[in-house]
């Protein structure tokens, strides 16, 4: 059922079913394959020939008949930038310095990108109970073979460096609660929650009536306490609208860490 996990989520008497473990090399698989139904079906060589080529024929093509960029060469360059910060709400200084583009002009790029299906917004959680809370939004790449390709992560890459498979773990889980969200009929934003006191929360879903739940992604096979810290602290500051915190990990076992925080196996996202 389409949108399952988005409703386990916001529905705190009704539990996941058991789910697999994740081996690592399962995962990275699942990650550079991505979506793209003509990439699926391809080996990784031809795979990132198509990817390529996609986004080639997407700036040559149908950018240009969306928008009058003068400087639509910059394109990739920014869609690349954007691929090296997805973890993060984004400094449009930062970004408009890397790319030598005005920040003034900057966020037709980034709309144009979001026309194109290739960047998805997360928006930030806002609460008058957190003080110093971010109001930026975060960007993910539409695919995670996208990503990996912009990144130059092949498999050898993400099966040793635990920084860049989290990266795109995270992207990955982020895109997926937005199609399962879009499949469903359950009504909720996506959002992000960082503060400028170090506290971040990967995802965070709202509904309409208030309620919230808190996803963390770890690309580990084991949990440990402090892993809740973040979502134990928005809990406490959100009170009883907050449903459950869920840290997303590579294990096959639903543990229980405190007061409505729990551990899911990842595979939750696609065996529901």
């Amino acid at each position: 059922m389409p949108g399952r996990l988005v409703e386990l989520l916001l529905d705190k008497s009704s539990p996941p079913d058991p789910a697999p473990a994740s081996t690592r090399a399962r995962l990275v698989e699942r990650i550079v394959r991505g979506g793209y139904p003509e990439a699926v079906a391809r080996g990784d060589d031809r795979r990132e020939e198509w990817l390529a080529a996609y986004l080639t024929t997407i700036v040559q093509r149908d950018l240009r008949d969306l928008a009058n960029i003068e400087r639509l060469a910059d394109v990739p360059a920014v869609l690349t930038s954007l691929a090296a910060r997805v973890r993060a709400p984004l400094n449009k200084t930062d970004l408009s310095s890397s790319v030598g583009i005005p920040r003034s002009s900057l966020d037709r790029y980034l709309t144009l990108l979001e026309h194109a299906f290739l960047v998805s917004r997360v928006p930030a959680f806002h609460s008058n109970r957190i003080k110093q809370i971010t109001k930026a939004p975060k960007f993910l790449l539409a695919d995670s073979a996208l990503l990996a390709h912009l990144l130059r992560a092949d498999r050898t890459c993400l099966s040793d460096d635990d920084a860049l498979l989290g990266t795109l773990l995270e992207c990955f889980v982020g895109m997926e609660l937005t199609k399962q969200l879009a499949a469903t009929s359950t009504r909720a934003s996506l959002l992000h929650m960082r503060t400028a006191t170090g506290a971040d929360v990967d995802f965070v879903l709202e509904t309409p009536d208030g309620r919230v739940t808190a996803v963390e992604v770890k690309a580990a096979a084991t949990v440990r306490g402090e892993d809740f810290k973040h979502l134990a602290s928005l809990r406490d500051h959100v009170g009883e609208r907050f449903v459950r915190g869920v840290t997303l990990y590579r294990g096959g076992e639903r543990l229980p860490f405190g007061e409505r925080l729990e551990a899911w196996p990842l595979a939750t996202l696609w065996s529901q």
